[in-house]
């Protein structure tokens, strides 16, 4: 199993012709994981894996005059929204070790008690292919939550949050929630974001409802969308 990393987010050959756009972040390694208990089912290990958002100020179009650079700046809502035609969901869980560092696991269950972070995307994007290895990307808009876990004991399903919130309510983890807004700007979302909080059934829920205003807003007038890469390949 191998990862192949990113240090630039075009697909250009060199970092001076990208524009200004800064580095894709570094996938961190993938963690050993302890099989799950029998009967258990486990997620096949994810192509595509999250990462912190970085700017992504333009993109390349093909038109009658021959490729084109065209700004997310300059673009009305109307014109950018139809540039990201995919939708969808996804979700990254890492480990995080005792010295600090992140690790994707190889299943969406706990490989034993410790910290955790899921990270769930609701995103709007369009696929592309950057830098001088041509690296297979996400660049888009969305919502992101992230669930920062302590968990309990082995064998927890951390891949969705429905599954977090039962064991929250169980006792089986513990930890805290935040939603983050990626490249959807709009005055009618300056308060929507709730604080980072304690996980459970509330938090849960405000979680939700702050995904679901943000994405209903996507398509208004007023809304700007600054694309950023969100998710980069994870080779198996």
């Amino acid at each position: 199993m191998g990862l192949l990393v990113s240090t630039a987010i075009s697909g250009c050959a060199s970092l001076s012709d990208f524009g200004g756009k800064p580095p894709v972040p570094v996938i961190p390694p993938p963690l050993a994981t302890v099989a799950p208990s029998p009967g258990a089912m486990v997620s096949p290990i994810l192509e595509f894996v999250s990462v912190d958002p970085a700017t992504s100020p333009w993109f390349e179009k093909e038109t009658q005059s021959g490729v084109k650079k065209v700004f997310w700046e300059d673009l009305k809502n109307s014109e950018a929204n139809p540039e990201l035609p995919l939708e969808r969901s996804f979700v990254s869980i890492k480990r995080v070790t005792g010295d600090g560092s992140l690790g994707f696991a190889s299943t969406k269950f706990s490989a034993e008690a410790g910290k955790y972070r899921t990270i769930i995307d609701y995103a709007k994007y369009r696929d592309e292919v950057m830098g001088p290895n041509n690296i297979p990307c996400k660049v888009g808009v969305g919502v992101r939550i992230v669930a920062d876990i302590v968990t309990t004991k082995a064998n927890v399903d951390l891949g969705s949050l429905f599954a977090i919130a039962f064991a929250a309510k169980s006792g089986y983890l513990s930890g805290q929630i935040e939603v983050i807004k990626i490249g959807i700007d709009s005055p009618a979302l300056s308060l929507i974001l709730p604080p980072p909080t304690e996980i459970n059934d509330t938090s849960l829920q405000n979680a939700m409802q702050a995904v679901a205003a943000i994405r209903a807003k996507m398509y208004d007038d007023e809304t700007k969308i600054r694309p950023h890469v969100i998710a980069i390949k994870y080779l198996k």
